[in-house]
């Protein structure tokens, strides 16, 4: 029983005396008592300033579990690709692209969502070639990029494939 809850407490007393009521003794007959229940005012501040740190400790909690909440959707929703974070901007949230909504194109948006969509054919293409690197030894791993780091170079793409070089033999 908390001390910031006295009344209470005086019920529960109450209620409990109740039960051996009346009572005999000695040829006295008890029918009614009476308790009374007092806090000392500096125990009754200090369970005060208990109850406040407790309910300040809550509160931060609350808002630290906000803010992972927050994170997370604008981790797992908002940034998942760049078609999600335009239309999201298009919803008149805060922009991470800069400009106005009015320059925004909606086609480029569409084209953007349906390419990163999860059952898209590059996305899926991605994920089963995750898959099939994730079960090859390193040196395997190794050689497979440095086939594709030389194939993207024959397609005019030199810029990727030495990001590519990059992974395959950081310096």
């Amino acid at each position: 029983m908390s001390v910031l809850r006295v009344h209470a407490a005086d019920q529960e007393v109450a209620a409990a005396l109740a039960c051996y009521l009346p009572r005999m003794d000695q040829g006295i007959v008890v029918r009614h008592a009476r308790v009374s229940l007092a806090v000392d005012p500096e125990a009754l501040r200090a369970a005060r300033r208990i109850e406040q740190a407790h309910h300040t400790c809550e509160l931060e909690e609350i808002a630290r579990r906000q803010a992972r909440a927050s994170v997370a959707f604008m981790r797992d929703e908002i940034l998942a690709d760049p078609g999600s974070a335009r239309l999201y901007a298009l919803l008149g949230r805060a922009s991470p692209f800069g400009g106005t909504l009015a320059e925004l194109d909606a086609d480029k948006i569409v084209r953007e969502v349906n390419s990163w969509h999860p059952r898209s054919r590059w996305v899926v293409v991605a994920q089963h070639l995750q898959t099939f690197l994730e079960r090859l030894s390193d040196e395997n791993k190794k050689e497979l990029l440095s086939l594709l780091q030389g194939t993207m170079a024959t397609f005019g793409e030199s810029e990727l494939a030495d990001q590519i070089a990059a992974v395959v033999d950081p310096a």
